[in-house]
C-alpha cells in the first residue's frame, strides 16, 4: 500500500517537477528521519573504504531513482 501511494504521489508531482528534482527530494525527506536516528545512536568510526562505497552507492541510487521517476512520469498508472 505504501509503495503504491508513493508511486501515485510521484506521478502527480511529475507534472509539476522534473524527474531529477523528485529523485533528490525523495532522498532529502529520507534524511529527515535518518539524521535524528544517527544522532541518537551515535556515529561509529568510519574509514576511507566506507566513503568511496557511499559515494558510489549514492550516485547509482540517485540515477536509478531518476530513471524510476522518469518512467512513472512517462507511463500511465
Amino acid at each position: 500500500l505504501g509503495d503504491s501511494l508513493n508511486n501515485i504521489f510521484i506521478k502527480r508531482s511529475s507534472s509539476a517537477f522534473h524527474a531529477l528534482t523528485i529523485a533528490w527530494a525523495w532522498q532529502f525527506f529520507a534524511l529527515i528521519i535518518l539524521i535524528p536516528a544517527l544522532l541518537l545512536s551515535g556515529i561509529p568510526p568510519i574509514d576511507n573504504a566506507f566513503w568511496w562505497s557511499a559515494v558510489l552507492k549514492t550516485s547509482l541510487y540517485i540515477f536509478s531513482l531518476f530513471l524510476y521517476a522518469r518512467a512513472l512520469q512517462e507511463s500511465d498508472i
